[in-house]
């Protein structure tokens, strides 16, 4: 039976066990307590943007999005069409029949 990867996807939740939930909760927890401590110190910034809280973690997630958007406008710029290459491609050179060495199934 052929694997199909959409099929892999759909199963993933349930091959994950209950380690998986535990460790994003625990992920979660960690990332809240880092965030909540941000407040529990006197800051020495160097730019005053620094100062707002939460700003750490603001940052990087502002930051990731940003290059996400930046990679889907390049792709749709710089995206060729699928047979762009096709006409200088190896692939679409006439081969000769006699060097194929196909074999006849219906003997």
């Amino acid at each position: 039976m052929e694997h199909d990867q959409t099929d892999a996807r759909k199963e993933a939740p349930e091959n994950q066990g209950p380690g998986a939930s535990r460790m994003i909760v625990g992920l979660a927890l960690v990332c809240a307590v880092l965030f909540l401590a941000d407040f529990a110190y006197e800051k020495h910034v160097y730019v005053p943007v620094e100062s707002m809280p939460g700003f750490y973690a603001i940052f990087p997630l502002v930051t990731c999005l940003a290059l996400v958007i930046v990679a889907r406008v390049l792709q749709a710029v710089l995206r060729r069409p699928v047979g762009y290459y096709a006409p200088k491609d190896v692939e679409t050179e006439a081969y000769p029949e006699d060097g194929l060495n196909r074999e006849r199934a219906d003997v």
